[in-house]
């Protein structure tokens, strides 16, 4: 009887671990910490062996919830990002051309400052100014290929404060100049 205990427990732990999601980090971990009990089961008396059972199921159970609900948090939290990230797009799309200061943005979205700055640094972006500059030089792009605005009237309309800092940064994203970008494209 204990023996055939032993085995039930086994397999509907297993059967537990395998309704986890595929995706779960935690997984071999929980396996791991499983792999040993049926060891431990067989060496103790028949009324530990209950005790046992009882406390391990009520703590793989206790995991098994925290795991479920942290992987459904991690979830709400990429389609909050998502949502977040669309918030900021649509914002500076409206205001690419205006001084953009990082609080203002943060508010809108309804972050603190800090908050804001760490769900950049998280982000492919790095920090706010990169993603916003990134933003200026895509919007530069079709007033340098089809306008015949000057590079600065095209660093002023794109919300750049200065001329030399648009080059400076379309260069080091583009790899060229505007200027010689303009060049290339209206051959």
């Amino acid at each position: 009887m204990k023996e055939n205990f032993i085995n039930d427990y086994g397999q509907m732990v297993f059967q537990m671990i395998e309704n986890l999601s595929e995706h779960s980090n935690q997984k071999e971990q929980i396996q791991d910490e499983i792999r040993d009990l049926p060891e431990i089961m067989q060496s103790t008396t028949g009324e530990k062996i209950l005790s046992i059972y009882l406390e391990e199921n009520l703590l793989f159970r206790l995991r098994v919830k925290q795991l479920l609900e942290s992987e459904s948090k991690s979830s709400e939290s990429a389609q909050e990002k998502e949502k977040r990230m669309q918030k900021i797009d649509r914002y500076v799309a409206l205001h690419y051309q205006d001084t953009v200061h990082l609080e203002e943005v943060a508010r809108h979205v309804g972050m603190s400052k800090r908050n804001f700055c760490r769900f950049f640094s998280e982000s492919q972006y790095d920090n706010f100014t990169n993603y916003l500059n990134q933003r200026r030089i895509e919007m530069s792009i079709p007033l340098l290929k089809n306008s015949v605005d000057s590079i600065a009237d095209v660093a002023y309309l794109c919300g750049f404060s200065s001329p030399s800092y648009f080059g400076k940064i379309f260069k080091k994203m583009k790899g060229k100049t505007p200027g010689m970008y303009r060049k290339l494209t209206n051959i």
